[in-house]
């Protein structure tokens, strides 16, 4: 695997092969490490790994939190008599 396509005309400025972008971000994608170290793995800078999720169509800056709906606390309840009744027959027949 080629690390970089050409040499950039600036020292500062690295071009990447297609090749190594792919595989970077799908290690990220598959993996179990975090942004900072996959960055830190392979030597690229802070944000190019992010820029390089959004090209391939991966939005890493949404939140991917999920909302679960309240659970309610049915043990505080005194209206559920039926669930305390087919308890207590099935400790009987137990």
């Amino acid at each position: 695997m080629e690390r970089y396509s050409r040499t950039s005309p600036s020292k500062w400025q690295s071009q990447y092969s297609e090749e190594f972008k792919r595989f970077v971000c799908n290690d990220f994608l598959t993996g179990t490490l975090t942004k900072r170290e996959i960055e830190n793995k392979y030597n690229i800078g802070h944000s190019r790994l992010t820029y390089w999720l959004k090209e391939i169509g991966f939005d890493y800056s949404k939140s991917s939190i999920v909302y679960l709906p309240k659970m309610e606390d049915y043990t505080k309840k005194s209206g559920n008599k039926e669930g305390e009744e087919s308890v207590s027959q099935l400790k009987k027949e137990l």
